[in-house]
């Protein structure tokens, strides 16, 4: 009888160890499945996070410029092998515009980094367009950008296209908003004189690089720097310039930048020194242009030596 207790009790201790052992593997199974499931969920929501980012980066790539033609002025001639347009763009985009001249290009085949010819060519017979407000790049921080560019063509027909990358095409309708080209035109300049001086004044031009001190300085698009040469072919010993300013018609006083300003064409400030004959030197004014608009004005150039109280007046145009 004992020995029939111990088998059974033996057999009991079996029974609950093979228990336990089932509990333990339920356990660690079921442990396994819910990790596996939240992993699966984790690695399945981090992928719809991914792809949807991705998409996301897509589709903003995708929008690109949004590019529209503003206006545009046509220059159709007899004096060139060539025609022209001046056309005001505007360029939009969320993370600030930078676009390649490279990647515009005209219906015949032009594209707009390859106009330096064409310009030569214009400036040779004294025709500028720097007027015009013409940029060479096409960037800018802001979300919103307009410009103006130069687009030669020699097509006859009535319209001409511009694409720009694959972005957008644009139509010019050729027959429309005809400009004079001798608008364009810089005239010669004017002697001034008297007793003590004879000065060569030429017209107004937009500066190219502009230096503050020697060191180069970049000028806003909203700005314009316009300069007058002044040669010097005779002068009295120890003249010098004691004041300058520009007048329009309406009678806006536009005073010059002080010596510090030189530029490209102009290596010496007209206020920087005694006046020597044989010397070139610049007078710089400063004008505010809207949305880079050209800027207009009939006016005069006031002079002031040291020799007078009195301004030396010159009829004199910003354009």
């Amino acid at each position: 009888m004992a020995r029939r207790r111990r088998r059974s009790k033996a057999g009991r201790v079996i029974l609950v160890l093979i228990f336990v052992s089932v509990f333990i593997a339920l356990c660690i199974y079921t442990a396994k499945y819910f990790i596996g499931m939240y992993s699966t969920e984790t690695d399945t929501k981090e992928k719809v996070e991914k792809d949807t980012e991705k998409n996301t980066i897509e589709e903003k790539n995708d929008d690109g410029y949004q590019i529209d033609l503003v206006d545009y002025e046509c220059y159709p001639n007899s004096v060139f092998d060539f025609d022209f347009a001046i056309i005001r763009v505007r360029f939009q985009s969320d993370s600030g515009v930078r676009f390649e001249l490279k990647d515009i290009k005209t219906s015949e085949g032009i594209t707009l980094d390859k106009t330096d010819s064409y310009i030569e060519v214009l400036s040779n017979a004294n025709y500028f367009i720097t007027s015009k407000n013409v940029v060479n790049e096409i960037v800018s921080n802001e979300s919103s950008y307009m410009c103006y560019l130069f687009v030669p063509y020699t097509t006859d027909d009535t319209s001409l296209t511009l694409s720009f990358s694959d972005e957008k095409d644009i139509f010019i309708d050729l027959t429309k908003n005809y400009m004079n080209i001798e608008d364009l035109k810089y005239d010669d300049g004017t002697f001034i004189s008297s007793d003590d001086y004879e000065i060569y004044v030429s017209n107004a031009f937009v500066a190219g690089a502009i230096f503050r001190n020697g060191e180069f300085t970049e000028i806003p698009s909203s700005q314009k720097i316009y300069t007058f040469e002044l040669t010097i072919s005779s002068i009295d010993s120890h003249l010098k310039l004691k004041e300058a300013k520009y007048v329009t018609k309406e009678g806006k006083e536009y005073n010059a930048l002080d010596e510090e300003y030189t530029s490209a064409e102009a290596a010496k400030n007209m206020f920087t020194e005694e006046l020597e004959e044989g010397n070139t030197y610049g007078l710089f004014f400063k004008v505010i242009s809207q949305d880079s608009a050209p800027v207009s004005y009939d006016g005069e150039l006031w002079l002031m030596f040291t020799n007078s109280d009195e301004y030396v007046k010159i009829s004199a145009r910003f354009e």
